[in-house]
């Protein structure tokens, strides 16, 4: 397992490292109605190196309006055989009782 902050990595380790994994989580929060800047790139990038055959999970954060999934749900669309593992988690600014129990089932669902 590899975490990855894109705010502060090197973004071409992070994109190999998502093609070295078949699964992989995004987790973003909702920045002007859109995506955080970084992960929007890092979406592009995987784009344009016809990133596929995976399966992802997504976590969004927001405090009164997370967009940020349906973002990434948006361009991962655009990609061939990206399985979108459910529950979408969605934290709006703390983790909660019943954002845990909706990470648990995301982790099992992983599996």
């Amino acid at each position: 397992m590899v975490i990855t902050d894109l705010a502060r990595c090197d973004m071409a380790e992070a994109i190999e490292d998502a093609f070295k994994y078949d699964k992989m989580v995004l987790a973003s929060s909702s920045y002007d109605g859109g995506l955080f800047t970084p992960m929007e790139e890092f979406l592009n990038r995987l784009k344009s190196k016809n990133y596929q055959n995976r399966k992802v999970g997504i976590i969004e954060n927001g405090t009164w309006a997370p967009m940020s999934a349906k973002c990434i749900k948006e361009v991962l669309e655009k990609m061939k055989n990206i399985e979108i593992i459910e529950p979408v988690v969605t934290v709006k600014s703390t983790v909660k009782e019943e954002t845990k129990e909706c990470l648990n089932i995301l982790a099992e669902n992983l599996k």
